[in-house]
């Protein structure tokens, strides 16, 4: 075996993992069968890694403690998840006084920090290592998918020879196995659901954009927001200078813009564009800071369990809003939520091309002269807008400036021609 001398430099972040994800561990009088069925069953990644941490360690009586830390979204960042230890004559699960499952966290303090140096150390260069003198041993194997690091799983075991360090290696290779299927499943499944939200983007915004008016565009997206949220009513409206106005309902075709529901549709949807998020009431646990009040005056008014509005956006500019209101049941999950952000950013500019092309004459007339002022008063391009101006002020000054030139010099006056008249006496002339 290797050793790498002392580990007082150790990090302490797995020292915080003893704390983290101690209920919904196995309890000591499940069987091996239960444990399995819990580990294919695990509802979420953190559930599967402690499971598999507590069967792996169990199932080999060297090993005392053990760790996992795993990459949870991808990052390449490392995170420690949970820590299992073996009590003597145990196999290392207990129960706590309410009779909740957990896995014994009374680990020596040492382990955490020497557990967390290991992971870094084989960060660094990932290869299976052996650290330790004597009997006790700290051994890290490295899971990896393709090229890319994806957990560490470290076990302090008292091993008493290089055999047995290499069994426990092979333990460790062979039980890793699972992490790496769990992985690919999970990658899977999420390669899937992002497919199948490409399909329904796809078939949503088809629709929209076979629509030759604002209104009907407006309709179509209305109703097919409903239906892929699972609404009672959606609301597209569009912004036309500070305000909103509401263009359709999912469920009906025609409706007084002017009434009281369309008003608070219309305020639910500036308070969303005016902050440029998505708002919710309920608020969503993500958006704090942000005002809702229009939101919940909606929910009130309406009588919706849930409201959530989204911002219609094309490019860099807000016009319009997408509003979802439940009138039972819970609110969206966040994955049906980025759908219909999907669906909103990709519906915003083709909302905006129908608005271009349902204008007139006169409407255009004025946008263009709006737009060539903007142009021309707007901060972009400063530097070539002076030179141009200062060009046209000294064309314009050469063509219309007079002025007065005077012109000193001596000068004489004589007549064209000169005659010589003879007198024959003197006198005067």
């Amino acid at each position: 075996m290797s050793s790498t001398g002392s580990l007082e430099d150790a990090v302490g972040s797995a020292r915080r993992a003893g704390t983290a994800g101690n209920e919904g561990q196995p309890s000591p009088a499940m069987t091996e069968v239960s444990l399995w069925s819990e580990l294919t069953q695990a509802p979420t990644p953190d559930a599967f890694c402690r499971s598999w941490l507590a069967l792996t360690a169990r199932s080999h009586p060297a090993i005392v403690d053990a760790m996992l830390a795993f990459d949870r979204d991808r990052s390449g960042q490392l995170t420690p998840i949970t820590r299992w230890h073996r009590e003597e004559g145990s196999s290392g699960v207990g129960t706590d006084a309410a009779g909740r499952r957990f896995i014994h966290q009374d680990a020596p303090a040492p382990f955490a920090d020497a557990a967390a140096a290991l992971v870094s150390r084989i960060v660094e260069a990932p290869a299976p290592t052996v650290v330790g003198e004597g009997r006790q041993a700290l051994i890290g194997w490295p899971i990896s998918i393709g090229q890319h690091l994806r957990a560490v799983v470290v076990a302090r075991a008292t091993v008493g020879d290089d055999l047995a360090a290499k069994r426990l290696l092979r333990h460790l290779q062979w039980a890793s196995a699972w992490v790496e299927a769990h992985v690919r499943r999970d990658g899977h499944e999420q390669a899937e659901i992002r497919a199948e939200q490409a399909t329904t983007l796809l078939d949503v915004i088809n629709g929209v954009a076979a629509e030759t008016t604002l209104e009907g565009a407006a309709r179509v997206l209305a109703v097919e927001a409903a239906r892929l949220s699972g609404a009672d009513r959606a609301s597209v409206g569009w912004r036309e200078g500070l305000s909103t106005t509401v263009l359709a309902l999912s469920q009906t075709a025609t409706f007084e813009r002017k009434s009281a529901l369309a008003s608070a549709i219309a305020g639910a949807m500036d308070e969303a564009i005016d902050q440029a998020a998505v708002l919710a009431a309920p608020p969503r646990s993500d958006r704090g800071g942000l005002a809702a009040f229009a939101q919940a005056r909606l929910a009130r008014e309406g009588g919706a369990v849930s409201v959530l509005t989204l911002p219609l956006v094309a490019e860099s500019d807000l016009v319009g809003g997408l509003t979802i209101e439940h009138m039972r049941g819970e609110r969206l999950d966040d994955g049906l939520v980025a759908t219909l952000e999907a669906v909103a950013a990709a519906a915003g500019p083709i909302l905006r091309d129908k608005r271009k092309a349902d204008r007139g004459l006169w409407k255009v007339a004025h946008e263009r002269c709006h737009e060539g002022l903007a142009f021309l008063l707007g901060p972009r391009m400063l530097p070539a807008k002076l030179l141009a101006s200062l060009a046209a002020a000294l064309l314009t000054y050469s063509v219309l400036a007079t002025d007065e030139h005077r012109i000193h010099a001596k000068i004489q006056i004589q007549g064209e021609q000169r005659r010589l008249i003879g007198a024959p006496f003197d006198g005067y002339l």
